[in-house]
């Protein structure tokens, strides 16, 4: 019998209670939560209501629910999509994401229209949700740390759902994030040392000199972290990049978890590409785009 799976649940009015003991949750082990613990009504920010200013598809969005209503009633009127944006100056624009959806219905979606949405929506929503949690330090720090657990959104008396895009996003930032990183989130308890800052070292010998040895550039090993997507570059600014973890143990855990993270992935632009250690590597295709890059692309997109 396979143990029962860590379960969180947050909407926009969640209460402030510790993890494992707000309504429907379960958690065998609490304490590894440690980190939500100390943010503040951290449901909240898990909610699409939360205002945290963001950008996305060039524009400016008080919050994910003003970009995904805006995306979807562009479909049938750019003009009224556009007030949905802070760069509109409106009222709706900075308004609270509550508000964004009380104007979700500013107009009607026909057969065609509804079909196009229903095709695109959940990839739209998690395009915005990785635009949120890669800007807004906070947001990330809070949905990192939920670490492996079901995510769940109940609105009041509202029937649950999953959120498997935010659970997908959750995936993501894994791979972009360094492990040192997810390491301090993890344990917030133990001491991190700074890492020195790079200086130039003493040479063993005034004849010994670091620019005509082929084996020592500035393309080493520690340019490149095992933890990060090869197809992404930056990685999002949670903490500090200068610190490095003092317990071994915490990183194993998260590269096998990590590991298990991507063998589970579905979909064929996130897997893991093949190991550097096999020679030659199979020729892949470009992968195909999660979602169009601008609200005219849109239309396209089947």
């Amino acid at each position: 019998m396979e143990p029962q799976a860590e379960r969180l649940f947050y909407y926009s009015k969640s209460r402030d209670v510790k993890p494992g003991k707000g309504a429907n949750e379960f958690s065998s082990d609490p304490n590894q939560y440690k980190t939500l613990l100390g943010v503040k009504d951290w449901r909240k920010i898990l909610s699409n209501f939360y205002v945290s200013p963001f950008k996305w598809n060039g524009r400016r969005w008080n919050s994910v629910e003003h970009a995904f209503q805006s995306a979807k009633i562009n479909l049938v009127d750019p003009r009224k999509a556009e007030t949905f944006t802070l760069d509109s100056g409106s009222e709706l624009g900075r308004a609270d994401g509550l508000a964004a959806r009380m104007q979700r219905k500013m107009v009607f979606l026909g057969p065609k229209e509804l079909k196009k949405w229903d095709s695109i929506k959940s990839d739209v929503m998690e395009d915005i949700l990785y635009a949120k949690y890669t800007q807004v330090p906070l947001a990330a720090r809070v949905l990192l740390a939920t670490g492996d657990a079901e995510l769940w959104h109940s609105p009041g008396r509202a029937k649950a759902e999953r959120q498997y895009e935010l659970e997908r996003v959750r995936d993501r930032l894994l791979e972009d994030t360094p492990l040192n990183v997810i390491s301090s989130i993890m344990n917030p308890d133990k001491p991190l040392k700074k890492r020195k800052m790079s200086s130039p070292r003493k040479s063993r010998s005034k004849s010994s000199s670091r620019s005509k040895s082929p084996s020592r550039s500035k393309s080493s090993s520690r340019s490149k972290s095992p933890s990060r997507s090869p197809s992404r570059s930056k990685p999002i600014s949670i903490s500090d990049d200068d610190t490095e973890p003092e317990d071994p143990e915490v990183i194993s855990k998260w590269k096998d978890e990590l590991e298990k993270r991507r063998k589970r992935a579905k979909s064929p632009s996130r897997s893991k590409s093949a190991s550097p250690s096999k020679s030659p590597s199979p020729k892949r295709s470009p992968p195909k785009p999660m979602i169009a890059q601008s609200f005219e692309e849109i239309y396209k997109m089947k």
